[in-house]
């Protein structure tokens, strides 16, 4: 019972029950009931008043196993207990991020990030946007874009003949040729329809410039493409393009005859000021684009 002069009277003359020996309140925060501390029970502390506080810590607090991209971060229950939150689920993204090249690392469900690794070497990547690169994974990551080997046959040349118009861009001109060889005409496609054809030209650094023509391009009123020879019997394709300039990078004329006894042969010409005019100390290789 309390008395005069007494805050509290909880039956006894001990302290560290939050009423003092002399029944005066202790100290708001001092110690009582439970010294444990732990991450989820803190020590129990008085409130000041006569109460001693359980003081667990805030429901969802961190403790326990740290979060990671594999493993769910441990929280108190709010009642002074750490809940273990396990794992994040296997196949869940983690690590190094997918690309063309690169295989997303994924979580395998007991709190560990694997790693997939690679694309397999040759498989396609995004293009760089040019028709004379061939956009493969290298199998380590990279996705790159290199000039392919166009055929296995062997003609003679090329032969390359290039003016620079200098000042006068409508000067400009390239010719080629390349002779011998097979070439079947399915190779060359039906540029007459959706079959693109592109002169890829480099040197010993890469690409240095590329021209192109769509099939089923259109010359003023005319067809610029056809093919040669009897119909049924055809022996090759041309392209031809009177305008001048000629509006397809520049390219006038393109003549591939077929053969299957080392007779084939492809003649490029170009004039004007739509050709492209990087540097021409290059070596050149024609393909078809597919």
């Amino acid at each position: 019972m309390v008395e005069a002069g007494e805050e509290c009277d909880d039956g006894n003359r001990t302290s560290g029950d939050c009423c003092d020996a002399g029944c005066q309140f202790e100290a708001a925060g001092s110690a009582c009931g439970d010294a444990d501390d732990t991450e989820c029970d803190h020590a129990d502390s008085c409130d000041g008043a006569g109460a001693c506080l359980a003081n667990f810590a805030p429901l969802d607090s961190p403790c326990g196993d740290a979060g990671t991209e594999c493993t769910n971060q441990d929280a108190c229950d709010g009642n002074g207990t750490c809940v273990d939150n396990g794992h994040v689920g296997a196949g869940m993204r983690c690590g190094d991020a997918g690309t063309d090249c690169v295989l997303q690392d994924t979580c395998d469900g007991a709190g560990n990030c694997t790693d997939n690794g690679f694309v397999g070497m040759g498989m396609p990547c995004s293009p760089d946007g040019s028709a004379c690169t061939e956009d493969m994974c290298d199998g380590a990551g990279t996705c790159t874009h290199e000039l392919p080997s166009c055929s296995n046959q062997t003609f003679a040349g090329p032969a390359i003949k290039i003016k620079d118009g200098g000042s006068n861009p409508n000067a400009s001109a390239v010719s080629l040729k390349m002779s011998g060889g097979n070439l079947l005409l399915a190779e060359l496609g039906d540029p007459t329809v959706d079959e693109d054809y592109t002169l890829c030209v480099h040197d010993a650094a890469g690409l240095v410039t590329e021209l192109n023509v769509a099939g089923g391009a259109q010359c003023g009123a005319v067809a610029c493409w056809t093919f040669t020879g009897k119909p049924g019997a055809e022996t090759g394709v041309k392209f031809t393009d009177k305008e001048k300039p000629p509006v397809y990078d520049g390219l006038k004329g393109i003549q591939a005859k077929t053969s299957s006894s080392g007779k084939a042969s492809i003649k490029v010409t170009g004039k004007g000021a739509n050709l492209p005019r990087p540097s021409w100390r290059s070596r050149i290789r024609s393909r078809r684009a597919s």
